[in-house]
């Protein structure tokens, strides 16, 4: 939605986008075709930010943490 606010160019937004991610615990990668997040996902990957498979996986990973 923002990109009707203030438009930016994609490579813009996916410096955003990282630059937010690197301040996550975790992410959760939805089902799909995304270039952007595959990038976010290999970022979080290197910055040892767990990815999730869909947020199934990450509930039952939180259930499993208890």
């Amino acid at each position: 939605l923002w990109a009707l606010v203030e438009p930016k160019a994609k490579d813009e937004w996916l410096e955003i986008d990282l630059e937010i991610l690197s301040r996550c615990d975790a992410m959760i990668r939805l089902e799909g075709v995304s270039e952007g997040a595959d990038i976010e996902s290999e970022f979080a990957a290197e910055h040892d930010i767990p990815v999730y498979a869909g947020v199934d996986e990450f509930v039952a990973q939180e259930g499993d943490d208890e």
